[in-house]
């Protein structure tokens, strides 16, 4: 599988909504789309969507908890 291609479309996929919903709906298109092969798209489409979402609020959590700590960096200063 082509390292780049995939790491893109993981990359999408946990931080797009949108595409997120899109790849669940039809994950052959989103992911030929995006330029992966049709092999590494048989590869993909075998994704458990649950685990996607749940994966996608996980990084969605700890993005916000890195953006909460850097709002207080003042409080360091104390």
């Amino acid at each position: 599988m082509s390292a780049p291609a995939l790491e893109r479309l993981l990359a999408v996929l946990y931080t797009d909504e949108a595409t997120r919903r899109a790849f669940i709906a039809d994950p052959c298109g989103v992911a030929s789309a995006l330029g992966l092969d049709p092999a590494e798209t048989a590869d993909v489409e075998r994704m458990d969507p649950d685990a996607l979402e749940l994966a996608a609020r996980s990084y969605a959590a700890k993005r916000a908890s890195h953006a909460r700590k850097r709002d207080r960096w003042w409080l360091r200063l104390f």
